[in-house]
């Protein structure tokens, strides 16, 4: 038994190189060289620096202290420990031996079990980029890309008003319903409209207006809070920037990715925050806020359902990923990590030998953050 494992490491870095790359876009477009050590549900803080002030210099002999600035700490911990497993008796491993289908079978079970870990990293990420946005830009269940590629310079819009770099690293996750709208608009698949063939060819959308437009079949529609009827409840109102707004008379619940318009402009926000309902509470919408200032007893309106395909910067979210800890008391556990070498992304293999039999588990711990949601936008289909 103990040379099948031997024996299934190199399929394995070759099932690691084929899979982890191939099905994700979202997770190689964020951020992932972060590697905290911290246990699992363990709460580390990251630090969101405020924007800058400034103010008339004047030459004086004594010096002051600095102007007081507004930070902010974005809890982050590690909230997935999954893995997949799958398992062979002696005999079952002897007749695959016989037919000489062990190492496909192997390969074949590493395969769906990357796929399904890191589908649900992918998962995780999207969901995260939806609910930490900063606006949302079209129209809640029509879906993009259905006659033209509008939808692409209002989210840059929204991208470049909030200050986020035009440096190459700007992407947008599609669901694949918007992907099939997109690959039929005459305008992509014309080179000389195009400018490349890539969408007849190979039928990727490659870039477009600064964006690298990927499809995912990760992307879950966002079903709306139950609120309705709140108002915004602040007697001297709220200011150009602020992000916490307190709600009154309504009914029903405010929750995390909801967009909310407030009466007098056409802004779609994002809540990051939600509200449990009812009475009156806080909501906190993304950053960097209100775009103009909201008088006391504004109605506030909640979008419809959506399907959130998300554009964002790769400094905007945050996935951390790394190896669990799993001691191995008996000695009939070997262990092995496993990394993609595009992605980043590791994983653990473990064989463990039992009476008769050898089971497989392929581990993963990770948890995402969106640390800068002014570099995230949603385009709502």
């Amino acid at each position: 038994m103990s040379n099948t494992f031997n024996d299934i490491v190199p399929t394995a870095f070759e099932a690691a190189k084929k899979v982890a790359r191939e099905l994700t876009p979202a997770v190689s477009l964020v951020t992932t060289n972060f590697k905290p050590e911290v246990a699992v549900g363990d709460t580390i803080k990251i630090p969101v620096a405020g924007s800058a002030t400034s103010g008339a210099y004047t030459p004086s002999m004594t010096t002051g202290a600095g102007t007081d600035s507004s930070d902010e700490a974005i809890s982050f911990s590690l909230t997935v420990n999954d893995q997949t497993s799958w398992h062979l008796t002696g005999e079952q491993q002897r007749s695959l031996s016989n037919a000489g289908m062990l190492a496909d079978w192997q390969k074949q079970k590493l395969e769906q079990g990357m796929r399904k870990l890191v589908n649900g990293m992918e998962a995780l990420v999207l969901l995260t980029a939806k609910k930490g946005a900063s606006r949302a830009v079209g129209t809640a269940g029509t879906t993009p890309f259905a006659t033209t590629l509008g939808i692409l310079p209002d989210l840059r819009k929204v991208l470049t008003d909030n200050g986020c770099p035009d440096d190459g690293q700007r992407a947008f996750v599609i669901d694949t319903t918007a992907a099939a709208n997109a690959l039929n608009l005459a305008v992509l698949q014309q080179a000389n409209t195009a400018g490349d063939s890539e969408v007849m060819v190979n039928g990727r959308i490659a870039k477009r207006l600064g964006f690298d437009i990927r499809e995912s079949s990760q992307i879950a529609l966002h079903t709306k809070g139950t609120g309705s009827g709140y108002l915004v409840d602040l007697g001297a109102g709220y200011a150009v920037g602020d992000r916490t707004i307190h709600v009154d008379t309504g009914t029903g619940t405010i929750v995390d990715g909801d967009v909310i318009t407030i009466a007098g402009t056409s802004h779609k926000y994002v809540v990051n925050s939600g509200f449990a309902g009812d009475g009156d509470g806080d909501i906190v919408i993304g950053r960097p806020g209100l775009l103009v200032a909201e008088a006391d007893n504004d109605a506030i309106t909640i979008g419809n359902n959506y399907t959130p395909n998300v554009a964002f910067h790769r400094s905007a979210i945050l996935l951390a990923s790394r190896v669990p800890e799993i001691p191995d008391g008996n000695g009939s556990m070997k262990q092995t990590v496993i990394t993609d070498e595009v992605s980043g992304l590791s994983f653990l293999l473990v064989e463990v030998v039992g009476d008769g039999m050898v089971t497989w588990r392929l581990h993963a711990v990770y948890g995402a953050a969106a640390v800068n949601s002014e570099f995230i936008a949603i385009g709502m289909g």
